[in-house]
């Protein structure tokens, strides 16, 4: 995948680079050689003019005077003929009896200029001529001025002027290829990271969290994935540690059941027969409450995994949005008899109700629950406070009671699944009802907290979303 990204982004780079680069060189030949032509244009007017004057005057020392310092300062041969043909200035190394210059000279005459050059590059030819025509009487031809022009001084300049520039095209397609191949790496190193986790994710291994690098858009993913696979993995870790609890806790009564049926086979006596049959009786009770408690258990953890990934479901299989008003006098109503009976106080305090965004069965289930689990363990004499209220946006119920709550080492363990607390191994309960409260909560986007009561209790906080009319 990286080569398949990189070589586009890098052939890219290469036609940018290619594509300024070649116009510059260029524009650098075509600058220079313009240079040389625009000197060599103008030296050769200044003999044009001094040869009129030499051929009108018949003087012609002005025009060696000039022919000399032209020499000097270029080092070029330099022809100058009259109408006639006849040269008056010239040097040894250029001559009529020479076919390109005698055809320079007669295209002058005709006034027909050699006044252009070739584009000076790299590997151009030295050496070009030039002609003027020498302009006589009436705009006439008077004669012909030829020069061979020596490009050396032209050619060095460009080729160090490329050779800089090349040295510019090669430091930016280095500079361009490092942050291509730096942005390359920087966009698919996460993705490449999804990958991985996401070949972990398929086969049962729980991924390392994802780096937070990359564009935006790929750090979102890698925390969205992240939540997804912690959701995804917590689920088949609930679901297995479900499984052995349920095979575990099913054990041991199963096999009471067992021996006591096995018992009934060999007991003849009509008397402890019907005691048997009691205790089996008693047994299946136990095991058809234990039974449906943790298919509650199921349900909840079910839930809140759907929920966890609620996006990822087809629409008929997303848990429904549901809103309703929870009453603090209802609750108490409800559970007012029970905690007389038990010679425990309820009231309640705070809001007189709550809209949460759930289904009334949950909020009823939740908030029963932490009631009757109040009542059951605060003791006689005790008082148990149902407090409705609006914290930072959160539908908070709390249940707290005075009774004799649950040291410091045991709060952190009061929900998980039936675990029971020393002091109360002898009340009736399967320890399933916390853990319940617990999932049913994370399914509706709740939470539950346990925190030790003041002076003495046990405070069970409740947190729900609020329903949007509330």
């Amino acid at each position: 995948m990286r080569t398949r990204v990189l070589a586009p982004i890098l052939a890219c780079v290469l036609l940018v680079v290619v594509a300024i680069a070649v116009p510059a060189l260029q524009a650098i030949s075509r600058e220079r050689t313009q240079e040389l032509v625009l000197k060599r244009s103008t030296s050769l007017a200044r003999f044009a003019s001094l040869a009129r004057s030499s051929i009108d005057t018949g003087d012609t020392t002005a025009l060696r005077q000039h022919g000399e310092t032209y020499l000097e300062l270029y080092g070029e041969p330099v022809l100058v003929i009259d109408p006639s043909g006849t040269a008056i200035f010239q040097t040894p190394e250029l001559t009529l009896d020479d076919p390109g210059v005698a055809g320079a000279a007669t295209a002058a005459r005709r006034n027909q200029p050699i006044d252009t050059l070739p584009v000076v590059f790299p590997w151009s030819r030295a050496d070009h001529l030039m002609a003027q025509p020498v302009v006589g009487t009436g705009d006439l031809t008077g004669g012909a001025v030829v020069t061979r022009v020596d490009a050396t001084a032209a050619i060095g300049d460009v080729r160090a002027r490329w050779a800089l520039a090349l040295a510019a095209a090669v430091a930016g397609l280095v500079v361009l290829t490092v942050l291509g191949l730096w942005l390359g790496r920087w966009v698919l190193r996460p993705v490449r990271e999804l990958d991985l986790a996401s070949q972990a994710l398929a086969e049962g291994r729980l991924p390392d969290s994802l780096g937070r690098t990359g564009p935006p858009e790929l750090r979102r993913l890698a925390e969205s994935f992240d939540r997804m696979a912690a959701s995804v993995t917590g689920t088949i870790r609930e679901r297995g540690r479900l499984v052995e609890d349920f095979s575990h806790r099913l054990r041991n009564p199963l096999a009471a059941l067992r021996l006591r049926v096995d018992a009934l086979a060999h007991d003849e006596v009509d008397t402890t027969r019907g005691a048997s049959l009691a205790q089996v009786d008693g047994d299946l009770d136990r095991l058809e409450r234990m039974v449906g408690t943790m298919l509650d258990l199921a349900e909840a953890e079910h839930r809140t995994g759907a929920g966890s990934v609620r996006g990822l479901l087809d629409p008929d299989e997303r848990p429904l949005e549901l809103t309703c008003d929870l009453f603090a006098d209802e609750v108490v109503a409800r559970w007012l008899a029970q905690a007389t009976e038990r010679g425990v106080t309820l009231r309640r305090s705070g809001l007189d109700h709550l809209g949460l965004r759930c289904s009334a069965m949950d909020a009823h289930d939740l908030v029963d629950e932490l009631v009757e689990n109040a009542l059951r363990y605060a003791g006689r004499d005790a008082e148990v406070v149902l407090h409705l209220r609006i914290e930072d946006g959160t539908a908070v119920v709390e249940v707290s009671d005075t009774g004799a709550g649950l040291p410091a080492d045991e709060l952190a363990l009061a929900l998980d699944r039936f675990w029971r607390s020393p002091a109360h191994r002898d009340t009736d309960g399967t320890g399933l009802g916390l853990a319940i409260v617990a999932q049913l909560a994370r399914a509706n986007g709740g939470a539950v907290e346990l925190a030790a009561n003041e002076p003495t209790g046990l405070r069970v906080r409740l947190a729900l979303p609020v329903a949007e009319s509330t």
